[in-house]
């Protein structure tokens, strides 16, 4: 009878599918930046494609197509590795980076608790998708105002300060308090009554729009501003709107367009009828 071979070699443990497997992507500029999956590769294919190595020209077009669509696949496509997040633009910088908007989504539960956290639910009118988000920053004292962007803007009761947030990117700008603003108005009256009556809109070139209609009253400010800048104001305006980048104000008797020019003071024309 034959013996066993003592110096025979162990048998070999097939690999799994299911195996952590590890991808490095080379940049242009030589740098590398590795990504781990931990997908399991489908039955039948001998080899596994490594996402992560997808060159950045390739996932920059990618990445811009779906930030044309949405930008919370936007967030989740950057998420997948950080490859991907060196070959993309950080959403999370500029609150009023219009790239970023969240246009799509609306605001429909409340802001809720949950421990030290609060959150609130949005829906995407175009797909029906639902999310919840962590807000960061917002305590009951800062009521927050909706702009047609889906932007919320805050206001700070104790110091006056302003702020404007992107609720599915996080990013927020500060803006100058509104105490100048309202300097010999009814101050005591407008903003316990916050946010109602309050109307707030940006234009393309980074222009936040306050409006208290009810005071004919209506100041512009970009971020970086020492003070808000008053605009004079013949009609008591009812509502604003933003659409192709400029800002329009309705009254009972007229529509109005902001002009916003660099080398002029901000001001209220009619606008053109077409």
């Amino acid at each position: 009878m034959a013996s066993t071979s003592s110096s025979s070699q162990p048998e070999k443990v097939p690999e799994t599918r299911s195996r952590r497997r590890t991808k490095r992507a080379q940049f242009n500029d030589e740098s590398r930046s590795e990504a781990v999956s931990t997908i399991p590769a489908p039955t039948g294919y001998s080899s596994w494609r490594g996402w992560a190595s997808l060159a950045c020209g390739p996932a920059t077009v990618i990445a811009e197509r779906v930030l044309s669509a949405d930008v919370a696949d936007y967030i989740r496509f950057r998420a997948v590795c950080s490859a991907w997040r060196r070959c993309t633009a950080d959403p999370h910088g500029d609150a009023l980076d219009r790239w970023f908007h969240p246009y799509r989504w609306t605001m429909i539960h409340v802001i809720q608790r949950r421990g030290a956290r609060q959150y609130c639910r949005f829906l995407n009118f175009s797909t029906g998708e639902s999310i919840r988000m962590t807000i960061r920053g917002v305590d009951g004292r800062t009521p927050f105002v909706c702009t047609s962007q889906g932007l919320h803007v805050l206001l700070n009761m104790k110091t006056d300060g302003v702020c404007v947030l992107n609720p599915i990117t996080g990013a927020h700008a500060d803006l100058p308090p509104v105490t100048r603003l309202l300097s010999g108005h009814l101050r005591d009256l407008l903003l316990p009554r916050w946010p109602d009556g309050i109307h707030v809109e940006v234009t393309d070139d980074l222009v936040v729009v306050i409006c208290f209609g009810e005071q004919r009253l209506l100041g512009v400010a970009r971020p970086g501003d020492e003070h808000w800048a008053k605009v004079e104001c013949q009609h008591r305006i009812s509502s604003l709107f933003s659409s192709a980048g400029r800002v329009y104000s309705f009254s009972r008797k007229t529509v109005m367009v902001l002009e916003t020019s660099p080398d002029q003071t901000p001001r209220l024309v009619k606008a053109p009828l077409t």
